[in-house]
C-alpha cells in the first residue's frame, strides 16, 4: 500500500519556446482565490465553453480569424482570455504571483492556451485522475510523475 507521500500529484508537461514547463491542476484552494478575483470563473466551471461558430474550436482546428476574434469578444471567450494568466500562473505553482501572471500574459497565444488547457484538463479530470505512475509525454497529454513526491532540498 502507498501513503499519501508517496504519490506525486499528476502533470503534464507543456512545450513552451523556452523549452518544456511542469503544469498541475488546481487545488481546491487555488480555485476559490481565482473564484473570489473573478466570479466568471465558476460559470465556466460548471457550464463549460461554449460551441464556436462554424465548427471551429478552442484548439484552434480549423477556426477562422473571424472565429477567433468572435470568441475572443464574447462574454466567454473575455473571461477565458482575462483567467489564462492567472491560471497558467497558478497551475505553475505561482498562485498570485503578480509577476509570474505577467510573464503568462506575455506569453504566445498558442503556448497560453496549451498551458491553459493541460491545467484545465487536470483540474478537471472526474472518476479516476490521471495516473501519477504513468511516463511523461507532452505530445499526447499523458500525466507526468514517478510515483514518488519530488525531492526537497
Amino acid at each position: 500500500m502507498v501513503s499519501l507521500l508517496d504519490i506525486a500529484p499528476a502533470s503534464i508537461e507543456v512545450d513552451t519556446p523556452s523549452g518544456k514547463l511542469e503544469v498541475h491542476g488546481l487545488t481546491p484552494s487555488s480555485i476559490a482565490a481565482i473564484l473570489r478575483r473573478f466570479p466568471a470563473f465558476g460559470k465556466l466551471l460548471t457550464e463549460g465553453l461554449p460551441e464556436l461558430p462554424n465548427g471551429a474550436d478552442i484548439e484552434g482546428e480549423g477556426q477562422s480569424s473571424a472565429a477567433a476574434l468572435a470568441f475572443a469578444t464574447s462574454d466567454a471567450g473575455a473571461t477565458v482570455v482575462e483567467l489564462m494568466p492567472p491560471i497558467i500562473a497558478a497551475g505553475c505553482g505561482f498562485l498570485g504571483n503578480e509577476k509570474a501572471e505577467n510573464n503568462a500574459a506575455y506569453l504566445p497565444a498558442p503556448v497560453q492556451r496549451a498551458l491553459f488547457n493541460a491545467i484545465m484538463q487536470l483540474t478537471m479530470t472526474t472518476g479516476t485522475p490521471a495516473n501519477p505512475l504513468a511516463g511523461s509525454d507532452a505530445s499526447n497529454g499523458e500525466a507526468a510523475g514517478s510515483g514518488k513526491a519530488p525531492a526537497t532540498s
